[in-house]
Formats: C-alpha cells, sequence, structure tokens
C-alpha cells in the first residue's frame, strides 16, 4: 500500500508545482463552420502575481480534415498599470509535405506555438486578442483556439 500511495503523492506534487507557472491556459471554441477575420478570441489576464518574464503560446484545435498548409495569426497583448501593447504574427505549420496533419491526436489536433516573450510587473493585467490573417475571410474546420502564458 506505500509504494502505491509514494508515486500517486509525486504525481499530484508535481500537478501543483506545474500550475505555479501558469498565469493563464484557455481555450474558446470557435464555429467550426468558420471563423471570420473580423471575429477576434479574447482572453483576460488576470493580476500578475510576480514580476517575470513570462512566455506567450498560441493553441490551435482542428479536424481531420482542416485543409490548410498553415495558419497565419495576430497575437495582441495588452496590459495595464504600466501601460504596454504589444504585436505578434505568428506562422503555424499544420501539415507535412505529403499533406497529412501534424499536431496531435485522433478525431482532432492540437498545435501550440509560442509566439512572444515579455517582461510582466505585479498586479498587471489584462488581455491577450487572437485573430486569424489569412487571405481568405472565413476559416473552417477549426474548432478552438487557446493562449498559454507561463513563466
Amino acid at each position: 500500500m506505500q509504494l502505491k500511495i509514494f508515486p500517486l503523492s509525486i504525481l499530484l506534487s508535481c500537478l501543483v508545482s506545474c500550475q505555479g507557472n501558469t498565469l493563464i491556459h484557455e481555450y474558446e471554441h470557435v464555429d467550426p463552420d468558420g471563423w471570420r477575420r473580423s471575429d477576434t478570441i479574447t482572453f483576460l489576464i488576470p493580476s500578475v502575481p510576480e514580476s517575470e518574464t513570462y512566455e506567450v503560446s498560441v493553441g490551435l484545435r482542428l479536424q481531420n480534415n482542416f485543409s490548410y498548409e498553415e495558419i497565419n495569426l495576430t497575437t495582441e497583448l495588452c496590459l495595464e498599470n504600466p501601460a504596454v501593447h504589444k504585436k505578434s504574427n505568428l506562422c503555424i505549420t499544420t501539415t507535412d509535405k505529403e499533406g497529412r496533419l501534424l499536431g496531435y491526436g485522433i478525431a482532432y489536433h492540437q498545435y501550440e506555438q509560442p509566439c512572444m516573450r515579455i517582461q510582466l510587473q505585479k498586479g498587471q493585467q489584462g488581455k491577450v486578442m487572437v485573430y486569424h490573417n489569412m487571405n481568405k475571410e472565413t476559416l473552417s474546420r477549426l474548432t478552438d483556439v487557446g493562449v498559454c502564458i507561463e513563466h
């Protein structure tokens, strides 16, 4: 019995310690029939707990029949106290040269890619906005967009 409890306690302590470095890690659902270029997805950033350099990553979840080789996104970070506005363009490759989806998953494929590093100050709060800047006005078969900010 003691041997079974030990690995469980290690797993739980790892999960708790990993969460301490994450400011936000959220996904928002996108209508799979069409994410329009004008549909900005916004994630709120709570009060930053400590001054630190944070990495911002963007995540995507795609259906198996997604038809683009790459997705071009823009990420904007807007913070208060002190005011910061930072913009980053990101290209996420979704298929290999043979057209097979990359990422991981079975029914859906998930991608996560860093887009910026930024020094945040304790007490700052704000938002992250994500939108696509593809030539086509509407992207279909993309189901979720996410943001992770961690140090």
